[in-house]
């Protein structure tokens, strides 16, 4: 077997449409040679490679092509123009229902998936006990699939999947179904599966899951591919074309900016409009001073600095903090906060974020926003910048697991924890 797991090479696949369903009809008796049908490119010209053990997460809005692809990616569906090549045993998760045959028992269509990935009967047997216990779906594995709910199915579905030894895993979404208790377990078997070298293909809406777990990430659009290459980067223009599409279908409620992208430098990337700007992030410890390494649990404050033009009537900044692997651990912003930016007649502002954070050691960065707000929900992007005023933390005494410190504390009596001191109000 080569090292390219997926080899595509321009990728095309047509539907016709159909106003109405007697056109079908009429276009197969019609005389001239006028169509009844309207021709929709869902994938257009699209090439590309794959190596094995290479873990790609594939991005885009609904109807951007990426279901399409993952079908012709698994023999499911047929390309009309271009070349698909595979290499090694596929198990794919694609939307509910494909593959199983509602009639047939939960345990039959294990069997039946099974042989069609050539994994023969007896190898089933020794298998179908750990596809029980991982699917978690008691009696019902020997009910009608058509009885089952959306969570059973993808719990059977998934566990059946992962069972046949794959050399490549194609999901579509369909983990997003089940519970959370569930997804976690289905994730750690994905983590397993990719330590092990299998190639993984993911379609997914969840971008934390793109940069904490791909290796590399695919963005399509309109049935093109626009984008390819690290999470980080890839998941900000999948954001960039989300906001401007937003922009586009809420034209009529506010004033909308052209949003152009800013070149990527030192390590960060930046989208916005010619409206404003950030000019500076800096990261000062508990006496002021600008600072790249912390203490765990030193205070910090976070210093940003913006121009927006006289246009901006109603600005916010706001803030993220990440984790080395892309995981968001926490944000806020002027408005949450109730601290109405100050502009001067130069039109730049400052706001000054006083943090006490208590994280673990190791390696951390920042994404900044520059938005006006417009409404309730809406908003437009003036400047966005990822990955910026990255930092380090070091152990300062205390070891704890995880990110963050909940400063845990070790008790024998329930009377010995003191009663908090107040109890929140909520309305």
């Amino acid at each position: 077997m080569g090292t390219t797991a997926i080899d595509v090479q321009h990728l095309v696949k047509a539907f016709r449409l159909y106003a109405r369903p007697k056109d079908r009809i009429r276009e197969l008796f019609r005389l001239s040679g006028t169509p009844y049908h309207q021709l929709f490119l869902a994938l257009n010209d699209v090439s590309l490679s794959v190596s094995r053990g290479e873990t790609v997460g594939l991005l885009g809005r609904n109807g951007s092509g990426k279901s399409t692809l993952l079908k012709i990616i698994s023999g499911v569906m047929r390309p009309t123009e271009g070349r698909v090549s595979v290499n090694g045993r596929v198990a794919a998760l694609l939307e509910l229902g494909a593959g199983f045959n509602p009639e047939f028992t939960g345990r039959d269509n294990v069997y039946v998936h099974g042989a069609l990935l050539g994994v023969d009967r007896q190898e089933m047997d020794r298998r179908i006990a750990s596809i029980e216990a991982f699917a978690d779906i008691g009696a019902f594995i020997d009910q009608p699939v058509k009885h089952y709910s959306k969570g059973m199915f993808v719990r059977l579905a998934f566990s059946a999947a992962i069972h046949v030894d794959p050399d490549l895993l194609v999901i579509d979404e369909a983990l997003s179904v089940g519970d959370a208790f569930f997804q976690h377990r289905c994730l750690s078997r994905m983590e397993a599966l990719r330590d092990e070298g299998k190639t993984i293909l993911l379609a997914t809406h969840d971008l934390n899951m793109v940069k904490a777990f791909c290796q590399r990430a695919v963005l399509l659009h309109e049935g093109s591919i626009v984008a390819d290459g690290d999470p980080e980067t890839v998941t900000e223009h999948y954001l960039m074309l989300a906001r401007r599409q937003q922009t586009v279908e809420a034209a009529h409620s506010f004033r909308t900016a052209e949003k152009k992208p800013v070149t990527p430098g030192q390590g960060k990337a930046g989208y916005g409009c010619e409206a404003g700007e950030i000019t500076e992030v800096g990261l000062l410890n508990g006496e002021g001073k600008e600072s790249p390494v912390f203490l765990a649990g030193e205070p910090m404050i976070v210093r940003i600095r913006a121009r927006v033009d006289a246009t901006v009537k109603s600005p916010r900044i706001a803030f993220m903090l990440r984790d080395q692997r892309g995981y968001n651990l926490y944000g806020t912003d002027t408005v949450k906060l109730k601290f109405p930016l100050a502009v001067d007649e130069h039109g730049r502002s400052q706001v000054l974020f006083a943090l006490s954070p208590r994280l673990a050691p190791g390696s951390y960065s920042l994404v900044v926003r520059l938005e006006e707000m417009v409404g309730r929900k809406l908003n437009v992007l003036l400047d966005k910048q990822v990955g910026i005023a990255a930092f380090q933390v070091i152990q300062s005494g205390g070891e704890f697991g995880g990110v963050v410190d909940l400063d845990a504390r070790a008790f024998r009596n329930l009377d010995e924890i003191a009663p908090p001191s107040s109890v929140p109000e909520y309305p």
